[in-house]
């Protein structure tokens, strides 16, 4: 069997055709354990120092769930395993996102059933509500924080309707709505390290920057934009027409906006990106995946260093590192991945494995 596996191999790395591969990144991957008790977790970032953040659940939707982290530690027995943030009283929420800084921010409802945007601090385990625009509702959520500990999310402020508003958030300061008027319906999604924003507004990808919005989407009839890395890069998906598949798409000042495709692929969801330009996302039907400018987009269930029963389902974040983190799917069943980059040339999984039978 290895003979025949090897000729295959030759012909896999040497002729041209169906059977030729390029050389590419491979990835190790890791799944992340829900807490002691939970059926389910879900990854939902990453810092540079390999330090994710996310839930675990009992169920996959709508049962109680807690805000986790996972981060590493020289101990075995400590590495990966979850932190349990706790929520404000209530029994659902997660956490978003997380700086360098180790400082995170997510969502989670109170006793009084309310969704509030909190920030935890790691070394004091201090947990925070962050506070809201003083609506009607006195519901807030936060996505995302940069190093200098400014996060961004969501509140409502009127004091007659249910619309959300962009806002800022940061200690001990009060919440800045970045949405004027309070009727448009909007979501700050990502901000950088030098305080620039993206998000969603009335259904358009949107930047803030310096105070003012900018439409990233002009004439589409949905867009979001997800993330900006520190060079301004934005990623995000849009879609022309209702009827239209929603496609990757990366923007920045000096090309404007480029599609994110995968070949074969009905839609293409554009989640993260780190300051090397990589995006990561999902793809349709096929799940997570990633882009890079001179290499287009690949399928990541494809360059696993060894097969696997689980799909990698969506891909939530990626750090400078290259490192990977979402969930993957196996039947009912969702697990928060983290997927390292290993040196090397890649192989198909399936290839590995009869070469080490």
């Amino acid at each position: 069997m290895k003979i025949i596996v090897l000729w295959l191999l030759v012909g896999f790395l040497c002729l041209g055709g169906p059977v030729h591969a390029e050389l590419g990144q491979q990835y190790e991957l890791v799944l992340l354990p829900p807490r002691s008790g939970d059926a389910n977790s879900c990854a939902m970032g990453i810092n540079n120092k390999s330090e994710i953040v996310g839930w675990s659940g009992v169920s996959l939707i709508g049962g109680p769930a807690m805000p986790v982290y996972w981060g590493p530690n020289a101990d075995p027995a400590k590495n990966f395993v979850p932190i349990d943030i706790g929520n404000l009283g209530g029994n659902i929420g997660s956490a978003q996102g997380i700086n360098d800084g180790s400082y995170v921010v997510g969502r989670s409802r109170n006793s009084f059933d309310q969704y509030r945007a909190f920030l935890w601090d790691p070394v004091s385990g201090q947990k925070t509500d962050l506070g809201d625009l003083g609506g009607i509702s006195k519901t807030s959520l936060a996505f995302a924080i940069n190093i200098h500990g400014m996060a961004v999310g969501k509140s409502i402020a009127s004091t007659v309707g249910y619309t959300y508003n962009a806002c800022l958030f940061e200690l001990n300061k009060a919440p800045v709505n970045l949405s004027t008027p309070n009727t448009d319906d909007s979501s700050a999604l990502g901000i950088n390290d030098s305080g620039i924003v993206v998000g969603q507004c009335n259904l358009q990808g949107v930047i803030w920057e310096n105070g003012v919005m900018k439409v990233l989407t002009v004439l589409a009839s949905h867009g979001i934009a997800n993330q900006v890395n520190n060079s301004g890069e934005v990623t995000g998906y849009v879609r022309v027409l209702s009827s239209d598949p929603f496609r990757g798409f990366i923007w920045d000042k000096f090309k404007g906006s480029r599609y994110i495709d995968l070949w074969g692929a009905t839609g293409t969801f554009c989640q993260a990106i780190n300051n090397k330009t990589q995006v990561v996302g999902y793809a349709e039907p096929m799940g997570a995946f990633i882009w890079e400018e001179s290499k287009g987009a690949v399928d990541l269930n494809s360059r696993l260093t060894a097969s696997t029963d689980w799909q990698l389902y969506y891909a939530t974040g990626i750090n400078d590192k290259g490192e990977i983190v979402g969930f993957a799917m196996q039947g009912n069943a969702i697990r928060a991945f983290l997927l390292r980059p290993k040196k090397g040339a890649w192989l198909p999984a399936v290839l590995l494995d009869l070469l080490t039978e």
